[in-house]
């Protein structure tokens, strides 16, 4: 092996004297691996200075035998790199491997360590953060396809029916999402989590079937692309299941409050980015790109909160008999009974049922025939995304102020009024609309298209803020007075059973609408819509919350 002499210059050196006593130190010398008694390379050699240079020399890098790969007092195997480097002698720019010591092929210890994303169920803010960010990924398709695709399908010249038969589709999974509970609670596994499974596998599921969606032309395969977007809500609906079923598991008594404002928070905020964030990115990306944005932004949920997730390990299973789907089955059948019979214990229950059936006030101004109107009033995707974003925050805001103001003011009373007010922003625009002659819906090839008046566009733009208000007022208070009326004993069962008809109750309306507006227009489609909405004020007086409980 060649070393460096005094002078600088290079010699050969026998390998017995490599393991002789240097003259210039009294301390023997390692004997030198097998492996390493070659010559250096060319690039190994550029880095080896004289033994007496002016320069002081470079710190030599430690190595030592791999216990795992090569027993003690035993040679490495033949073409087997059995050596790597000593932690804390990493020079630096190797990322952290040496690469005079250390090979392709190495132990898994030369390498770096690999950087592990947190389990955010373990601390307060990373809960939080954790339901936020679930709640984003249910608002985003719901609002991609309520908001931005009705608003293209009007553009592409479908007609209102077709299109408010679309978006009653995707409120009836929502409707029946209580049918998944029993199949996530028996079908599960506590090796991957019990919850944390259903929603790393629906989130999976949302982004295949918007792929599935992608291709299809909704204009010429309207009920196929109509088909699959139900599907696409249907897994956004059993994943919301399983959302709610981990954060009763994982949130203390103390943080339901607020974790669930931050739900709500983020579900309004996945409808802003579905719906008003994607409308403003059509114009530059057209929109095939924003089925990918939709699925990058679910992706990186599942990537970086979803699968981290560490699920506390859940009460012991009860037995159960038989296949899983059977025992799931009878969960239905026995949800139903309990609920049949929660309905039926007082009369505020049943007359409960009777009101949440109906239309709480009017809804015109929040589904298909505000995307529609707005197409055929010539406002461009950009200002739609802005009336969108806009109504959507002061929706947000007026639901946490009705809640308040109705326990400060009585909640009949107060609900009473909010209902009232969902009805004149609707008799308001009918009324314009009829005054400036805008009766039928216009398609958009049509020949000689009349063109809005300013004033029109205008009614439109504050008929909408102004329903917004009191339409957010409205639910806060809704959702409240219900809590009001629902029996303890059989709470879950009769709550679940109040919000599913209210989807329920979105969704024929949807459907009636967009058939009214191509039969009578949009004016009588309004003024209908708001008389539909009326006729719940009749049950409120008799919707007497039960007495509370105080405690001793």
């Amino acid at each position: 092996m060649t070393w460096p002499s005094s002078s600088g210059s290079w010699k050969r050196r026998s390998p017995s004297a490599s393991s002789s006593p240097r003259p210039t130190n009294s301390r023997s010398r390692r004997p030198r691996p097998a492996w390493r008694a070659s010559a250096p390379s060319p690039s190994t050699a550029s880095t080896l200075r004289p033994r007496f240079s002016s320069a002081p020399p470079r710190p030599r890098p430690v190595a030592r035998r791999s216990s795992a790969t090569s027993p003690a007092g035993s040679e490495p195997e033949p073409g087997r790199r059995s050596w790597f480097c000593a932690p804390g002698k990493r020079p630096p720019g190797t990322d952290g491997t040496n690469p005079a010591l250390c090979h392709i092929g190495s132990p898994a210890s030369c390498r770096a360590p690999a950087v592990r994303l947190p389990n955010l169920l373990a601390t307060k803010t990373g809960r939080l953060v954790t339901f936020f960010t679930l709640y984003l990924t249910e608002g985003i398709p719901l609002g991609f396809t309520a908001t931005a695709i009705a608003t293209q399908m009007r553009r592409q010249g479908l007609g209102p029916a077709e299109i408010g038969a679309f978006v009653g589709s995707l409120y009836l999974p929502w409707a029946f999402k209580w049918v998944m509970g029993p199949f996530v609670d028996v079908l599960s596994s506590d090796r991957f989590g019990r919850r944390r499974a259903w929603i790393i596998a629906m989130q999976g599921l949302l982004v295949l079937s918007l792929m599935a969606a992608l291709p299809v032309n909704f204009t010429t395969e309207v009920k196929l692309f109509t088909l699959i977007i139900f599907l696409h809500n249907c897994f956004a609906a059993t994943q919301d299941v399983a959302i709610d079923a981990l954060a009763c598991s994982v949130l203390s008594e103390k943080e339901r409050g607020l974790a669930n404002g931050v739900m709500f928070g983020g579900a309004y905020l996945g409808q802003s980015i579905g719906g008003a964030g994607v409308l403003l990115l059509i114009p530059y990306t057209g929109l095939p790109a924003t089925f990918f944005f939709v699925s990058a932004v679910i992706v990186s949920v599942t990537v970086f909160i979803a699968l981290p997730l560490k699920e506390p390990k859940g009460p012991p299973r009860e037995p159960v008999s038989g296949p899983a789907v059977a025992a799931a089955g009878r969960e239905i059948g026995r949800f139903c009974r309990d609920a049949f019979r929660a309905f039926t214990r007082s009369r505020a229950a049943w007359l409960g049922l009777v009101f949440a059936i109906m239309p709480s006030g009017a809804y015109a101004l929040n589904l298909a025939l505000q995307s529609n109107l707005a197409v055929e009033l010539g406002l461009k995707d950009s200002a739609i995304a802005r009336l969108n974003l806009t109504t959507t925050v002061i929706t947000a805001f007026c639901c946490m102020a009705g809640g308040w103001l109705s326990d400060r003011y009585g909640r009949r009373k107060m609900l009473g009024l909010f209902i009232a007010g969902t009805l004149l922003p609707g008799l308001y625009l009918a009324w314009e609309m009829s005054r400036h002659g805008w009766i039928m819906p216009v398609a958009q090839d049509q020949a000689n298209r009349p063109v809005p008046a300013a004033a029109l566009v205008t009614a439109f733009w504050v008929a909408c803020l102004s329903f917004a208000v009191f339409h957010g007022l409205m639910y806060g208070t809704r959702t409240a007075l219900m809590m009001d009326i629902t029996t303890p004993a059989v709470a879950a069962t009769q709550f679940t059973a109040y919000m599913a008809i209210f989807n329920f109750v979105i969704s024929y309306s949807a459907t009636w609408q967009g058939l009214a507006i191509e039969r009578w227009g949009y004016p009588q489609t309004l003024v209908m819509d708001s008389l539909f909405g009326i006729f719940c004020l009749a049950l409120l007086p008799f919707l007497k919350p039960r007495p509370s409980v105080t405690p001793t």
